[in-house]
């Protein structure tokens, strides 16, 4: 596998967002003014629960607006005591006080839709069973205030987040080790604007897994599609400026992003592509190229940056199909069917791409007919273009003994 570097948060966010939740976890909780009678001064009490307000809703707005990415959030992760810090809030704050309401927004939203790593880490530092004890603890009260009933379905919220990202709640065990950073990937050698992947944390088992992890070749076609000179450099460019772009078998979606990337990281977005697909069948694959699109693609304030999404698209079963009506081990599909694009996951028709993309997606002789027959349906007829990037047959097999049929068939390779 390639030895790329993990991702780290800059030094100076990093210390900024390990400060301001430190600067929360370390506040006193308002203190509840006594006139001289003994009553409660209500008045006073207001003026301090201001104040103590103020103290805290600067380092509070620090962490939110890292929690507004998807890249934000992955920093809030990595950066040192962020969650623990946060944690202790919600732990020593009793429930329904306005910072701790606050903090258990926050968790909510790096809880909702960013990634599972945020919350197995979470998990680590004992916030799921922090929740869990106080999921109840207002069942006894007969009124509870607005700010505790508030308190109640944030925890409620969360844990259905939890629940929903597919790390189970409250698990016998919990996990021992933070789940890794993901891969840091310059194209040009830029580490200050590198694109990161994130492998899934999850043993491959079978041929199906195998877009867990990051292969050699996706690193190859990444430099070379994005190369600045050399051979063909500027044809390539040309080729890539407004086309769609389909990847197959993507994977962690690398050659695609790089793609999608690589004209910003330029200097501009002359060469950009006009929309970039990462395709793949798994569908914890199909999760993980969601999350690496917004690790690298949300929030960049880029006018004309290409649109970049993940989509389903089987080519086993994409090619089965095509060349159903034809003799058995044929590669090709019928003329009428080529540059017609393939049937997306909700039954609609999706367009065929100027140029495809793929690396290390043929290990077999029966994935080189099926590529052969799907690069036909999915590059524009007949201008498509298709870069492959494939192992030798020594570590794939089938990789070569099929390769030349495909360029037999889609003549565009």
């Amino acid at each position: 596998m390639p030895a790329l570097p993990g991702w780290a948060p800059p030094p100076e966010l990093a210390a900024a967002l390990a400060a301001a939740a430190a600067a929360l976890a370390a506040l006193p909780p308002p203190l509840q003014r006594i006139a001289a009678d003994g009553a409660h001064d209500a008045r006073r009490s207001l003026a301090e629960r201001e104040q103590h307000e103020a103290r805290w809703r600067p380092h509070l707005e620090v962490l939110g607006v890292a929690a507004g990415t998807a890249r934000g959030t992955l920093a809030l992760r990595l950066a040192d005591g962020v969650l623990a810090a946060l944690c202790d809030t919600v732990r020593y704050r009793r429930r329904g006080d306005e910072l701790r309401l606050a903090v258990l927004r926050l968790a909510l939203r790096m809880c909702s839709g960013q990634g599972v790593d945020v919350v197995h880490d979470l998990d680590l530092v004992g916030f799921h069973r922090l929740l869990a004890r106080q999921q109840g603890a207002g069942a006894e009260a007969a009124e509870p205030s607005a700010a505790e009933q508030e308190d109640d379905e944030l925890v409620a919220d969360i844990i259905t987040a939890i629940a929903g990202s597919g790390h189970p709640f409250c698990a016998s065990q919990s996990p021992s080790e933070p789940r890794p950073a993901p891969l840091q990937f310059a194209v040009h050698g830029d580490a200050a604007d590198a694109l990161l992947v994130r492998q899934v944390p999850k043993p491959v088992g079978e041929q199906f897994d195998v877009g867990f992890l990051l292969w050699p070749n996706a690193v190859l076609l990444s430099r070379f599609l994005c190369a600045r000179s050399g051979a063909g450099a500027e044809a390539r460019r040309y080729l890539l400026a407004g086309a769609r772009v389909l990847e197959l078998g993507a994977g962690l979606g690398l050659v695609g992003l790089s793609v999608a990337t690589c004209a910003r990281r330029d200097g501009g977005m002359r060469a950009a592509p006009k929309e970039v697909v990462l395709s793949d069948f798994n569908p914890t694959v199909l999760d993980s190229l969601r999350y690496n699109i917004a690790l690298n693609c949300d929030g960049q304030g880029q006018r004309d940056a290409p649109d970049v999404r993940a989509a389903k698209l089987d080519f086993g079963a994409a090619a089965a199909e095509a060349v159903k009506p034809l003799p058995a081990g044929t590669l090709a599909v019928p003329p009428a069917m080529r540059g017609s694009g393939w049937c997306g996951e909700g039954g609609e028709r999706e367009a065929a791409a100027d140029v495809v993309v793929g690396a290390d997606v043929m290990c077999s002789v029966e994935d080189a007919r099926s590529i052969a027959a799907t690069l036909q349906l999915v590059l524009a007829w007949p201008h498509g273009v298709a870069y492959l990037s494939l192992p030798h047959s020594d570590a794939r097999f089938g990789a070569t003994k099929r390769a030349s049929s495909c360029f037999a068939c889609t003549g565009s390779l």
